[in-house]
């Protein structure tokens, strides 16, 4: 089928990603972790599972670490909860895991509904990440303000502070001891 396709040259174009990321020496190669196509967001999870089980499974001997990255929910866009990220990566047989990490999008889950604008939500929302993905997975932030508001679903990226987080955000991720060596 067309979208059996579709996903056959994503895989093949996402390992060669990989191979170049190996050649030129990079720790860690970040992505958008696709989406369901209206297929049903379970579908799109396991696929996105699968895709990445098999891309690194044809690549054992390469070092470089997949960041899943957080993503707004736009469209039929999936891993914009910290539940998606859990169910992509909990499938992985030991040694994939190992290689799969994941970078927060400011912006992107500001969009997608997870708040964290108060120091106590900040607080809750590393809690509700860690018990659920596990900080230690966590490897870097890729810090956006956001044009649009909670949970808008929109990706729209905004100069920090110019924005709908405003400063304060950042301070708390900034001023959080266990993220400080995150690039």
């Amino acid at each position: 089928t067309r979208g059996d396709r579709l996903w056959e040259k994503s895989l093949e174009a996402f390992g060669s990603e990989l191979e170049r990321g190996a050649q030129l020496g990079g720790p860690a190669r970040g992505t958008h972790d696709g989406a369901h196509r209206g297929e049903g967001e379970e579908v799109g999870l396991q696929r996105i599972s699968a895709g990445l089980e098999r891309v690194l499974g044809e690549r054992p001997e390469q070092h470089v670490t997949v960041l899943l990255e957080t993503t707004a929910g736009q469209g039929t866009s999936l891993c914009y909860t910290f539940e998606h990220l859990r169910d992509v990566i909990a499938p992985l047989s030991a040694g994939n895991k190992e290689r799969v990490g994941v970078c927060w999008d400011t912006c992107h889950l500001f969009a997608a509904g997870i708040d964290f604008t108060e120091k106590d939500k900040y607080e809750a929302m590393v809690d509700s990440f860690d018990r659920l993905v596990g900080l230690d997975r966590l490897k870097a932030i890729h810090m956006n303000d956001s044009k649009k508001g909670l949970g808008s679903r929109v990706d729209r990226h905004a100069h920090i502070g110019k924005g709908r987080l405003g400063l304060e955000p950042f301070r708390f991720i900034l001023q959080h001891p266990p993220l400080a060596p995150f690039p």
